[in-house]
């Protein structure tokens, strides 16, 4: 199994205030400070405990320097399947473009799509018919 940076370079590269990454961390020493911190708690699944968020005004990353969700604004997209979203990307055109490497929820206003070789997923987050965030779910248990 690759690793999550290997593989998420394939095919999800987001971008926080017109930077492309790579993958999905950033350096966490070469960050402003938060406007919010949310502490992190126990995490069951596998005995340690999640990092904290830390809250920027259209990112959160978490303390370890994962990109955990981005709003679409301040010059945020996502590039997905070599494709740079735009921002104002309506629902049905977003479902029609990317049919083949989406699903839908029981939540209408969120589509996830797998990230490849392993079971991490993003998720996109539609408000009001628009895309408005996106966000990566590790599944490390």
């Amino acid at each position: 199994m690759l690793p999550l940076s290997v593989v998420a370079a394939e095919s999800i590269q987001p971008v926080i205030q017109g930077k492309v990454y790579q993958d999905w961390y950033m350096k966490p020493e070469k960050l402003a400070k938060p406007n919010k911190v949310i502490k992190g708690g126990r995490d069951e699944c596998n005995d340690r405990y999640f990092p904290d968020q830390w809250k920027f005004g259209s990112y959160t990353v978490l303390a370890n320097g994962q990109i955990q969700e981005v709003y679409f604004r301040d010059n945020n997209t996502v590039i997905f399947h070599h494709q740079r979203i735009p921002y104002n990307l309506d629902q049905a055109a977003f479902k029609k473009k990317f049919k083949n490497h989406i699903f839908e929820t029981d939540d209408k206003n969120v589509i996830d799509a797998g990230v490849e070789g392993s079971n991490d997923s993003i998720e996109f987050i539609f408000k009001n018919g628009k895309l408005f965030k996106y966000r990566l779910n590790i599944d490390d248990c």
